[in-house]
């Protein structure tokens, strides 16, 4: 859970039409448990020095301004840096973007496919 998901749906919340306190509050509940390792879910920092190095910095500054003109903000561009570095770093990771902005959603790891099931015939 990147930083930026944390800021942009609390932006998100923030903007809502109704029931602001109630979604704040249910999503004030989802922090503590992630918080407390409740939820499988944890905060991106174990690999932040791999993906906000210079270098990487420099690629957002230059991927990003192209991303700003289709009105997609530097807080989705990390989101898709996150999702990105999962997708090509982990085969144990299948990456899922929580968004009903489906440009953003586009970024999550494709389902591998099902292995089937084989019947074993008696002899």
């Amino acid at each position: 859970m990147p930083l930026a998901t944390i800021i942009e749906t609390g932006n998100h919340i923030a903007q809502a039409n109704s029931i602001r306190y109630e979604m704040a509050q249910a999503f004030a509940e989802i922090l503590v448990k992630v918080a407390d390792k409740v939820i499988p879910w944890g905060v991106f920092e174990t690999q932040m020095d791999e993906l906000w190095n210079s270098e990487q910095l420099k690629q957002l500054a230059s991927e990003w301004p192209p991303l700003a003109s289709r009105k997609i903000s530097i807080g989705d561009a990390t989101i898709k840096s996150v999702a990105e570095y999962y997708a090509k770093t982990s085969n144990t990771f299948q990456v899922e973007i929580f968004t009903g902005d489906e440009g953003l959603k586009a970024y999550e790891s494709a389902t591998p496919a099902p292995i089937p099931r084989r019947r074993m015939k008696k002899p």
